[in-house]
């Protein structure tokens, strides 16, 4: 009985280890569907100059097409320059308590960029987009 088992097991296992030829590949399947578009990106861009005047201060208008939605400001990055020639600006970022810092202000149904505290003389960059 135990030549038997040995037997039937040696022919299994023959017969799970055989394998013939492996054949040729078949066709591609289908494309699949579209996926999800993405969000939509910045399409505008404006870039305002304005002189800080003598209270330190910079102000620009933005244009309308900017909307004028309280939940959906545009987006602001401010420089400054004492030379506009040299091309060396500055990034002005939130402000401590003596420099100067940027921001959005809603007025009259229009954003306007700000700067406040920026040295008198200099030239302010807002770059805006929506």
């Amino acid at each position: 009985m135990g030549r038997i088992r040995s037997l039937l097991l040696v022919a299994v296992l023959l017969t799970l280890g055989c394998e013939g030829a492996q054949g040729p590949v078949g066709p591609a399947g289908p494309s699949g569907p579209q996926g999800a578009s993405g969000p939509a990106g910045s399409l505008n861009r404006q870039a305002l100059f304005a002189a800080v005047t003598a209270s330190g201060g910079a102000t620009a208008v933005i244009s309308a097409a900017a909307g004028a939605s309280l939940s959906a400001p545009p987006d602001l990055a401010c420089f400054l320059a004492t030379s506009i020639a040299n091309g060396v600006w500055l990034a002005v970022t939130d402000g401590g308590s003596t420099t100067a810092y940027c921001g959005l202000v809603l007025a009259d149904g229009r954003w306007n960029a700000v700067m406040v505290r920026a040295a008198i003389g200099s030239t302010a960059l807002f770059i805006v987009t929506w």
